[in-house]
């Protein structure tokens, strides 16, 4: 079973990955090896980057020099993880912000391509969960989960390529 899967949009990988020590399978071991050893700095945008699998992703490919454009809704930890990213080599701006709202995601494109330039890599890790059986969610839970775990960030790069 494959833990990375990439969707290539134009010159840009839209990536859900998972850290190493989170990986079982060899082939996903191999891939995240290569892009995390990889000596050519990329420009790297991550939603939810604030935390957890966001933050690991981030935290284990500064090394590498690579610029992070950092995305969530908790202005102190982005700086706590921008500062960290700087501190082992990498270079982080942040966003603050919901990326299930348009204007907000419009922002934040305009922030990368000003301070960065074209984006290489997009993990498409912010998530919002609504737990309980299907038929209890309202349709505005279902739409805040759908819109935030799958359409955000990758509607509007899509619509820039």
């Amino acid at each position: 079973m494959t833990m990375e899967r990439s969707i290539h949009s134009g010159s840009t990988s839209i990536l859900t990955v998972i850290p190493q020590r989170f990986m079982t399978s060899f082939d996903a071991k191999l891939s995240w090896t290569k892009m995390t050893t990889d000596k050519i700095a990329k420009t790297i945008a991550i939603t939810g980057a604030s935390s957890g699998i966001g933050q690991e992703i981030a935290l284990e490919m500064a090394p590498n020099g690579h610029s992070f454009f950092l995305m969530g809704r908790s202005k102190e930890r982005l700086r706590s993880v921008q500062k960290e990213v700087e501190m082992l080599g990498g270079k982080a701006i942040i966003g603050i912000g919901d990326v299930s709202d348009a204007e907000t995601v419009d922002r934040m494109y305009t922030t990368i391509q000003r301070d960065l330039g074209k984006v290489d890599v997009f993990v498409a890790n912010a998530g919002v969960g609504h737990f309980g059986n299907l038929e209890t969610l309202s349709i505005e839970e279902y739409d805040e989960q759908f819109n935030t775990n799958v359409e955000a960030f990758i509607e509007q790069l899509e619509e820039r390529r």
